[in-house]
């Protein structure tokens, strides 16, 4: 475990929120239904429940088995989205990953190409074993990030999310195929 560290991308930098992202976190994705119908948590009703979400991210980032990116725009350094390890199995050397971006953002490859870096920086850096992703069956969108990132179909789980029966669709990346 070797936490988060700054990744760029050909147009995102990927780095640590600092406490001041609350307010453009709050502004271009937190407040928003499109972003949160498929997330595990509803739309923030006000800001200070993302200055408390940033403040609780930054103050995690002394441990090495954290990792958390505010998605930022290289020519505009204001959150637009972030992504994850949202679970460590360290008995299988695995991490799950998850992401959002504001809906300004969506269908722009953003999440794709912020996604191929994270995985690139865990197998790479991280030396994780296997990397998994998972999303609502609904959101196909989510899927497709997960398939442009060349994971591969594992399975369904059932879930309760938000009061509601959902059906997971699960995706996974082993390292020798990501070598390949």
């Amino acid at each position: 475990n070797i936490g988060t560290k700054n990744l760029e991308t050909e147009r995102l930098v990927l780095r640590k929120f600092v406490p001041s992202d609350y307010i453009k976190a709050y502004e271009n994705y937190c407040t928003d239904e499109n972003v949160t119908r498929y997330m595990t948590w509803y739309p923030h009703k006000d800001l200070n429940e993302t200055k408390e979400l940033v403040n609780g991210w930054v103050s995690k980032y002394n441990d090495n088995k954290f990792y958390n990116w505010v998605i930022t725009l290289k020519d505009v350094d204001e959150a637009i989205g972030s992504i994850s390890v949202v679970e460590i199995d360290e008995a299988k050397e695995e991490v799950e990953i998850g992401y959002c971006i504001g809906y300004t953002y969506w269908n722009k490859g953003l999440v794709t190409e912020a996604t191929k870096k994270v995985i690139e920086y865990l197998f790479e850096e991280a030396e994780v074993k296997s990397i998994i992703a998972k999303h609502d069956s609904r959101n196909e969108g989510s899927g497709r990030v997960m398939q442009k990132c060349n994971m591969m179909y594992y399975g369904e789980q059932s879930y309760t999310n938000k009061g509601e029966d959902v059906s997971l669709k699960v995706y996974q990346l082993l390292k020798e195929d990501f070598i390949k």
